[in-house]
């Protein structure tokens, strides 16, 4: 018996977004990583099975062949419609295409809302051009930038790792002054591997700076007394 997906599957189909239009790519990416994470997206990667000609040589192996592939075929794109109809918003979901297909949906839908694009390119420019405040967390503001850099260059925006890793130190607050003043002094350009490593490295020492100031303060106050006089 098979897993059903909304429930232990590696990925739960109510985890998808809503389709209400203007998040068609971002749908789009969740729905294709659900059913490719549960192996019901057969249906979009093939065509569907040509029936064998009776009479030919092999036909009864053919065959066989046939009833096996259409039977996995049938199976995903059953189930590729039911999640993608099920994961669209009611006030869309009546101007929506008649296909019999996942993938004549899906192409169809695409079309439909190509536009969209444009509304989620902006989305992602944001995201790419947020500033970062220290807390700790440099690596997954990095991954959130290159993630949302993947996803412009997928939409043809034409942009560059070179790009990508000023974008990345534009976004550093001041404390990162010295650092950029270090890298923009060397002759050679880090990887983005490497960059994100050092950005690490000097979150982690302004942080501990940080501490040790506070500290060194702390311990400056506790050597008075509640008059406000040095302790002997």
């Amino acid at each position: 018996m098979s897993t059903p997906v909304t429930s232990s599957a590696p990925f739960r189909s109510d985890t998808i977004e809503p389709l209400t239009g203007s998040n068609f790519p971002r749908w789009k990416s969740q729905v294709e990583l659900c059913l490719g994470c549960n192996e019901f997206d057969y249906a979009l990667r093939e065509e569907k099975p040509v029936t064998p000609v009776a009479g030919v040589t092999g036909y009864a192996e053919l065959k066989k062949e046939y009833d096996v592939k259409m039977e996995k075929w049938n199976k995903s794109n059953h189930i590729a419609l039911l999640i993608m109809k099920a994961t669209i918003s009611p006030d869309i979901s009546e101007a929506l295409p008649k296909k019999d297909t996942a993938k004549d949906f899906l192409t169809e839908m695409e079309e439909q809302f190509k536009g969209s694009d444009k509304v989620y390119a902006h989305e992602l420019f944001a995201k790419l051009l947020q500033k970062y405040t220290i807390d700790g967390n440099v690596r997954q503001h990095i991954l959130r930038v290159v993630n949302a850099f993947t996803k412009l260059k997928s939409l043809e925006c034409s942009l560059s790792e070179a790009l990508l890793v000023i974008i990345i130190l534009e976004s550093l607050p001041e404390e990162f002054e010295q650092f950029k003043v270090n890298y923009n002094s060397l002759k050679e350009k880090w990887p983005l591997s490497e960059m994100t490593a050092r950005i690490i490295q000097e979150e982690e020492r302004i942080m501990r700076q940080k501490k040790d100031h506070v500290f060194h303060v702390g311990s400056n106050k506790r050597k008075h007394d509640g008059q406000g006089f040095p302790k002997p």
